[in-house]
């Protein structure tokens, strides 16, 4: 037992920190409307017409009924998915534990969107750790046991039943597995064709919802494919413009930091190489004329419109000569064996980035996986010899970044149970219409104090168990 904990000693400290981190995290946005009658009857209706998530509909109505568990619920997700990086890129280096854990709690839309948002949480970060958990099995365990195969089972098909993308790539994950072990074994691998099985048993089921019909077919209110034009000229320059707009845009705005630690990688690596060929060199020149170019849109965009949405096309055109930059000095720089994986994580973050050039809604909360991916290819190329001083300023740089973090998410509960108190007390005193602030670090959150709209009240008063007839002011 005393073996297994100094093992695994950053692991437990981290669910210890981030459990504490996560008690700051205030519901918002749906998690109102998964955690009142709402998502109630959504499951009474068995969510027809919804949507096939049903894991992770179901996963928000429990999670957000039970306030005083969640905040372990999330540390012990995030820790897990931590484990999995490392046991699946097998970097020896502790200080590439500091370095993920870190990047995981770093301030930015992923981890607002992705775990402190409980909703996104749900179908986000659940459904990558039992992706994670089901390729390390299938690719890591080399002698499995009668459970391995069971779980395989269970995990195979809920997996499926939560993200409609995830499905697609667990399915392709599946059969490539399949073709993987039959030509390295020369023979059919039990574990890869139970998953294989697996997968394809949830994908009936979440498909099976008759939603996907409609969104196929003119679209709901939420979901619907895009790009379709009267032309198939003009749909795929739809599909084009999306792949920049959408995808390579929310990916730059979800993964920056993993994005901007591989570069700072990549460089570190070619300041140490002696061999640097000219090809390579002026490519990498050519990138950063390009980068300027772009970043000088981006600038001169925003100054111009106050908005993001009219510059994602210039951020999605930025994100590609970055990580056009990356692989040129991955491809210069680096040993086969890191080429190899790094071209396979890269496969695995398009195939399931892809997808939401056709696929609406997108928020930096669906490239998940692809931060994930991002953070295994730094734990890949990361070859460093052990430095101390490195080790302390990663330590420290962590620290900083978990001390902030909390700080700012104090805050940002302070003012929701400041908002719920000061609705109580001026109910108390007969008032119909509350007066209230706004939060202070809103950008903290997702989808901040939007109980000024009728229907974010009505679910605020129900689960805070407040009259229906008042409204509020900010």
């Amino acid at each position: 037992m005393k073996k297994i904990i100094k093992e695994n000693k950053f692991y437990i400290l981290f669910f210890i920190a981030f459990s504490l981190l996560a008690c700051f995290f205030p519901p918002m946005g749906d998690d109102l409307m998964w955690g009142t009658s709402d998502g109630l009857e959504l499951l009474r209706n068995r969510f027809v017409d919804y949507n096939g998530r049903y894991l992770g509909n179901i996963s928000a109505i429990v999670l957000t009924r039970i306030p005083r568990l969640l905040p372990f619920v999330k540390s012990f997700v995030v820790t897990a998915i931590l484990y999995f990086i490392q046991k699946m890129t097998s970097n020896k280096n502790k200080d590439m534990v500091y370095l993920s854990a870190t990047l995981f709690i770093f301030p930015s839309l992923m981890l607002i969107q992705g775990i402190v948002w409980t909703a996104g949480f749900a179908n986000y970060c659940l459904s990558s750790l039992i992706i994670m958990a089901s390729l390390y099995i299938i690719f890591y365990k080399q002698n499995r046991k009668p459970w391995h195969y069971l779980a395989l089972i269970i995990l195979g098909i809920a997996g499926q039943l939560f993200m409609e993308t995830y499905t697609l790539f667990s399915c392709m994950m599946a059969v490539s597995a399949v073709v993987y072990f039959a030509y390295k074994n020369k023979k059919p691998d039990p574990a890869s064709i139970i998953y294989l099985i697996s997968t394809v048993i949830g994908a009936v089921i979440m498909f099976s919802n008759g939603v996907y019909v409609k969104i196929l077919t003119e679209g709901t209110k939420y979901q619907n494919i895009e790009g379709k034009a009267d032309s198939a000229l003009h749909t795929l320059l739809n599909f084009s413009e999306s792949v920049f707009s959408k995808v390579f845009a929310n990916m730059l705005i979800g993964c920056f930091p993993a994005i901007i630690v591989i570069l700072i990688i990549c460089f570190v690596k070619m300041k140490q190489s002696h061999t640097k060929t000219k090809p390579v060199i002026y490519s990498l020149i050519a990138s950063l004329f390009l980068f300027v170019f772009f970043a000088v849109r981006i600038i001169t965009g925003l100054i111009k419109y106050k908005k993001v949405m009219y510059i994602k096309g210039d951020m999605g055109a930025l994100t590609l000569v970055i990580l056009a930059a990356a692989a040129i000095m991955i491809f210069g720089f680096f040993d086969k064996q890191q080429k190899r994986k790094v071209l396979l994580y890269f496969i695995m973050i398009m195939s399931t980035s892809l997808p939401f050039c056709v696929i609406g809604p997108v928020g930096a909360r669906c490239f998940m996986p692809a931060y994930i991916m991002f953070i295994m290819i730094i734990n890949t190329l990361y070859d460093f010899e052990n430095s101390r001083v490195m080790s302390i300023a990663f330590k420290v740089f962590g620290t900083l970044v978990f001390v902030i973090n909390t700080a700012c998410y104090i805050s940002v509960y302070s003012d929701y149970m400041k908002k719920v108190e000061t609705t109580k007390v001026q109910i108390a005193q007969g008032k119909t219409v509350i007066q209230l602030e706004h939060t202070k670090l809103k950008k903290f959150v997702h989808a901040p104090d939007e109980e000024e709209l009728p229907k974010d009240r009505r679910r605020f008063c129900e689960y805070h168990n407040f009259p229906d007839y008042i409204s509020f002011r900010y």
